[in-house]
């Protein structure tokens, strides 16, 4: 659908896109073509699409002959795309809220033998975090394709040592590698939201089981929200809150670490060294 059907369809329907579910149809085609090819995707390739609104990106995902499951919370748009993809013998329309799923076991659902999805999204802004984390968890998703907030990709790709660089940032980059890909103006949806976009890559990385390991990621996201509690603090200022202080003193001359330092300061793996030395205990 270009501008013209978009708003054609919104007019008969009397839609109204809900800022809620972050509804800012992608309408630029060759920005479409962009992700879908950022995707790399190959024939009877199963793919994951959170969100298709009005079949954006949908449209061009299925020319490559792939098998593709989409997730759409709303009725109205579910009604839509329903209609619009009646032919399609490969795709799996699911009127679900991907934040309340397990997706891995929604596709399941729909073929028990997928062991390798990649995700290919317009994600809303308001929860892309909580999304981000979804993809984190997923046993499938090796790989994603995401158009974010520009503000939310500097965070997620943000170098230790910069502003952008926080608590999020340093969980997100233990479990997965992020590039930033290409900007995207507001011009190019409607409606227009308020902030520029930025399409990102998200590929899973193979991780030293020895360190740490997915299951241990309640108690790494307690141990860096603490750390970076207060970011004009050292992070022996922030630690001792809940753990000894002279214990933190000794594994940071241990590390050959300034006792001044601060949380910003150290990349993930060194903070999750840390924790385990400190044997962090969050309950």
């Amino acid at each position: 659908m270009g501008l013209r059907e978009i708003n054609k369809f919104l007019e008969d329907k009397k839609f109204i896109p809900s800022k809620k579910m972050g509804q800012n149809f992608l309408v630029n085609e060759k920005i479409k073509k962009m992700i879908v090819s950022a995707a790399k995707i190959n024939k009877n390739d199963w793919v994951l699409e959170i969100g298709p609104g009005t079949g954006a990106i949908t449209s061009i995902l299925l020319t490559y002959k792939i098998k593709l499951v989409a997730f759409e919370l709303d009725k109205r748009l579910f009604s839509l795309l329903e209609k619009k993809y009646s032919s399609y013998n490969n795709f799996f329309l699911v009127n679900v809220d991907a934040l309340k799923i397990n997706w891995d076991d929604q596709i399941h659902i729909i073929n028990s033998k997928v062991d390798n999805i990649t995700l290919v999204a317009n994600l809303p802004y308001s929860i892309s975090s909580l999304l981000v984390f979804k993809i984190l968890n997923s046993k499938i998703i090796n790989k994603a394709i995401i158009m974010v907030q520009k503000e939310m990709a500097d965070r997620l790709a943000a170098k230790v040592n910069t502003k952008d660089y926080n608590a999020f940032s340093a969980l997100i980059q233990l479990f997965l590698d992020i590039k930033k890909l290409f900007l995207v103006d507001s011009k190019n949806f409607s409606p227009p939201p308020k902030v520029k976009s930025t399409v990102i890559e998200i590929t899973k990385k193979t991780l030293d089981n020895s360190l740490y390991t997915i299951k241990e990621i309640d108690r790494i996201n307690a141990f860096f929200k603490l750390s970076f509690l207060n970011r004009r603090k050292t992070l022996i200022n922030n630690l001792a809150k809940t753990i000894n202080k002279k214990l933190i003193i000794d594994k940071l001359k241990e590390n050959n670490l300034d006792l001044n330092t601060r949380a910003e300061q150290l990349n993930p793996i060194t903070l999750v060294k840390l924790m385990k030395e400190l044997n962090f205990n969050y309950d």
